[in-house]
């Protein structure tokens, strides 16, 4: 698999996570559901295995492919939210004064995510490199 399929599911998992989420059939993304730990835990399993297949090109590479795959996960995580705040549907599930504080709230969101899915990819690379006997 290459980096462009890896940036194609973790899109398409997070649209349809958000989309659940904005038919009310998932809880909101701050509640701590199994069924929320579960699917951060697949988003997390996702970047290791990206990761894990880009070990080849060095773990700071992959870093960055796997920030750029969530930043455009995040893209649809602002779509989703920006529309649920539109038609009173929760994403985020947090109670903001006003459009700034939501604004703030959604792009500390948004590097948290982005930070994570960095993180796990490049340390999927190191493991990757540790046992397929590349060079660290």
């Amino acid at each position: 698999m290459k980096f462009f399929h890896f940036a194609i599911i973790i899109v398409a998992f997070v649209a349809i996570r958000l989309g659940l989420v904005l038919g009310g059939m998932l809880p909101v993304l701050s509640s701590y559901s199994m069924e929320n730990n579960l699917l951060s835990l697949a988003l997390i399993a996702i970047a290791l295995c990206m990761g894990w297949v880009l070990s080849g090109i060095g773990a700071r590479k992959a870093a960055i492919k796997g920030a750029i795959a969530m930043l455009l996960g995040v893209a649809i995580l602002w779509i989703a939210a920006v529309t649920g705040y539109i038609f009173r549907r929760p994403v985020l599930g947090i109670q903001v004064p006003s459009i700034d504080y939501f604004i703030a709230a959604l792009a500390i969101t948004s590097a948290v995510n982005i930070l994570l899915v960095a993180a796990v990819a490049a340390s999927g690379a190191v493991i990757g490199r540790k046992f397929k006997g590349g060079k660290s």
